[in-house]
């Protein structure tokens, strides 16, 4: 198939689809918004060919993508939401929720298929075009990147969206290298137990070394330090008993 975006129409159709499904009717997959001309037009004047696949993490996913998206010619790609929204409806396969029976979940808003562009606090929701401008900002050293795009690509989570939604915290480097060193299990692959916990109220102790008081953390550090230049291994150091568990440990599982 071609790669193409969509027309006005063909965002329509999409957002009438997810409403569907939404309400639990079993409506078709909507293949049509992809190739007919009325609900999709080409995208560029070369024409290039997308192949159909389920991804097993996001980093392999925005690889392809990115590889696709490789055109000089091309201008404002971050900012096409009707592209964004055809690609979200070409891999819809691998980046919709579903529930343990294999039904799909959908999220409460469109927001994960239909980026908003011109709301950061809602713009790195969607499920490709967010972990698409982590993937771009750090392609130099992507192996740092594993907590947050060697994840499946269905899920965005409490983990992904601390740190998104930090636009100080995702564009670092160093956090970003830090966030590998704390929270990222290498044997197994995947988060460690506990990265993604909440901070508990009242001052419970819920959530001790997690994504979420780092963030705060790392806030309160920022007005002493210059956590652009700062090393990983005195940013470490900074960083209260509480992330022991984290530093010392490669797997807690």
């Amino acid at each position: 198939m071609r790669l193409k975006k969509m027309t006005d129409l063909g965002l329509k159709q999409f957002t009438k689809y997810l409403s569907e499904l939404r309400a639990g009717k079993n409506s078709e997959y909507p293949k049509f918004i992809l190739e007919d001309d009325e609900y999709s037009e080409p995208y560029g004047s070369e024409a290039i060919e997308v192949v159909e696949k389920k991804f097993e993490t996001k980093l392999e996913m925005l690889q392809e993508i990115d590889n696709i998206l490789k055109n000089p010619n091309r201008k404002d790609v971050d900012s096409d939401t009707h592209l964004w929204a055809w690609l979200s409806l070409f891999y819809f396969e691998s980046i919709v929720k579903k529930d343990k029976n294999g039904n799909i979940a959908l999220e409460s808003t469109n927001i994960s298929y239909i980026p908003e562009i011109t709301i950061w606090n809602r713009y790195y929701k969607h499920k490709i075009l967010g972990p698409y401008l982590i993937y771009k900002m750090h392609q130099d050293h992507l192996e740092d990147t594993y907590p947050l795009l060697k994840t499946r690509p269905d899920q965005m989570g409490e983990f992904m969206g601390n740190v998104m939604g930090r636009q100080s915290m995702v564009s670092n480097k160093t956090i970003i290298k830090l966030l590998k060193k704390l929270y990222w299990d290498e044997k197994n692959e995947s988060l460690k137990k506990g990265a993604s916990s909440r901070i508990g109220k009242s001052g419970s102790s819920a959530g001790s070394g997690s994504i979420s008081r780092l963030g705060v953390y790392l806030k309160q550090l920022d007005m002493t330090y210059d956590l652009h230049s700062i090393p990983l291994e005195k940013l470490l150091e900074l960083l209260p008993k509480e992330y022991n568990k984290f530093k010392y440990k490669t797997s807690l599982f």
